[in-house]
Formats: structure tokens, C-alpha cells, sequence
């Protein structure tokens, strides 16, 4: 399986809106960060990826077949989610079985491995599993499973800061291993940024980048200064965000980085906090100043 495409997915519930025309392609061989705020549509996305839920209008297709109508896609796609996935008088053991059965390529060995390193007995009850500790169980699984493409939701969000980073490293290794897709679906993006190879922000149900983490460490950059200077400099050149801090102000620039700064402005590397918070508007605003 080469690629998953959605193909302006629309996707409303109730309450809300959660997909507006979405659009947007996963590769093979990438590890993506899928950022967005909290009701940004990023669970909604894996849910459809996955089968779990129908879109209102629009296609999801992996390699050109919709993933609604070839059951053999199903077996090459696997995806976790926060609620809980399995009977609750179920043991681990069993799940684990249940999802040999689900996916050919799904490795028993790595999933007890992973199982023991998160500290989860085998011989658990899904009921006796922490509501903090189900996504994880949940990612784990799905780590597991061999397929082709993996979708994460959240896995590890409610738990403590060393055990986060030891399932992104996890995750991270598998992929280098296998080489197979996996997709991670989070708000934090400080903590993961540095295991992804690429990135797709969401924002209000709709896409608003996908690109490999390079496109912005190496063709962007930040400028400070006073404003008047720093506005000034930006004529002219692509400014996707900015934000005020008394009379200082810094705009965020794609482009080639100036070597050196002067006494008036100074120019940094970018990193995807800082583009996320922008390009999702959870940064102070210039307006708001």
C-alpha cells in the first residue's frame, strides 16, 4: 500500500462540524505528527481511516480503492483510539489473540514485549486497565499489528512525562524497523516533534499543511525587533504569523534564513511549537497585544 487519501471529507456530528472538506495524502515510509487543537478533527480522521465511522460526503481511498468497499485494505490499516477498544471481562491475552486473527503480520512477540515494558499484565482484564492507561494498551496493539499504515490517537496524553516519551521512542523504533507508516494524532507537539519525519496540521476540520519537518527547520525562520523595523524587513517576503510583545515584535518568515543578524533585528530557527501555535491561532495574536 503506497498512500491513504482523503478526498475533501466532510464529516458532521451533532454538536459540531468535525471535517470540512478535508484533503490530504499519508506516504508510505513516513513517521507524521497529525497536529491539531483539541476538536480539531484529528479523531475523526483515524476514525475514518480506520472504518470505524462512514463520511458524510467525500472519499477515503488507500491506493485508489475506497477503504469502504475492499475488505482486503482493512487488513494493511490498524488503528488505536482514547476510548476503550475491547469487551471489558476480555483478558489482554486475548486481545492479543483476537488481533492475530484480525492482521496476518501482527507480531505476538513485539506486542508481550511492549506489553511488559509499559508494565500491563497479560493476564489483566480490560475492565482492571486505567481509563489513563487504555489508549496505551490501545496503541500498543495496534503497534503490533504489521500493518502497513498505523493511526494513534492520543496514546499516551493522560500519562506522565517519562512514560510518553518512552512509547514516542517506542513508536519511533518500530518505525525505523519496519519501515512502515505510522501516524501519531496529538496536541503535543513539543514532546513528539523531535521523533516525527513529517507533519500535517489540522485546524477547524480542515488541513492546513503536510510536509516533511524540513520544509519548515529549513526553509523558515523567526525575526525580532522593533516593530516598525521588523516590518520593514517582511515587505515583500511571506510572513504566515506574528505576535507582539510590548513594542518588540516577532514575524515568522518562510525563506532562506540571513547568515548573520544586525543591531536592529535578530533571526532564529523555527521549530513546530512555534509553527503549530501560529498556524492554529493558539499564539497571542498581534491584535490581542
Amino acid at each position: 500500500m503506497k498512500a491513504i487519501n482523503f478526498m475533501n471529507v466532510k464529516k458532521d456530528f451533532k454538536e459540531y462540524t468535525a471535517l470540512s472538506g478535508l484533503t490530504a495524502q499519508f506516504d508510505q515510509g513516513c513517521f507524521y505528527g497529525i497536529y491539531g487543537r483539541e476538536n480539531s478533527g484529528k479523531t475523526t480522521l483515524v476514525s475514518l481511516a480506520g472504518g470505524r465511522i462512514m463520511p458524510d460526503s467525500g472519499t477515503v481511498l488507500a491506493d485508489g480503492q475506497s477503504i469502504l468497499t475492499d475488505d482486503s485494505l482493512m487488513s494493511q490499516i490498524c488503528c488505536s483510539a482514547e476510548a476503550r477498544m475491547y469487551p471489558k471481562l476480555l483478558k489482554v491475552s486475548s486481545a492479543v489473540k483476537a488481533m492475530k486473527r484480525l492482521y496476518p503480520n501482527f507480531s505476538e512477540k513485539y506486542a508481550y514485549q511492549l506489553l511488559a515494558d509499559f508494565k500491563i499484565s497479560p493476564d489483566d482484564r480490560i475492565k482492571s486497565i486505567s481509563d489513563k492507561q487504555q489508549p496505551l494498551l490501545n496503541a500498543i496493539l495496534a503497534l503490533s499489528s504489521g500493518a502497513e499504515f498505523t493511526f494513534l490517537d492520543e496514546p499516551v496524553k493522560q500519562l506522565d512525562d517519562l512514560t510518553r516519551r518512552k512509547f514516542y521512542a517506542a513508536a519511533a523504533k518500530k518505525f525505523e524497523s519496519d519501515g512502515k507508516t505510522v501516524c501519531l494524532a496529538t496536541h503535543l507537539v513539543a514532546e513528539t516533534a523531535g521523533f516525527i519525519t513529517h507533519v500535517a496540521m489540522i485546524n477547524d476540520g480542515r488541513l492546513i499543511c503536510c510536509c516533511p519537518v524540513e520544509f519548515f527547520t529549513k526553509n523558515g525562520y523567526s525575526v525580532k525587533g522593533k516593530r516598525g523595523i521588523v516590518d520593514d524587513y517582511t515587505i515583500g517576503k511571506k510572513v504566515f504569523g506574528s505576535v507582539m510583545n510590548g513594542d518588540t515584535k516577532t514575524a515568522f518568515v518562510l525563506g532562506v534564513r540571513p547568515i548573520s543578524s544586525d543591531n536592529h533585528l535578530s533571526f532564529s530557527k523555527l521549530n513546530l511549537e512555534v509553527v503549530f501555535a501560529e498556524m492554529t491561532g493558539t499564539a497571542e495574536s498581534e491584535e490581542e497585544n
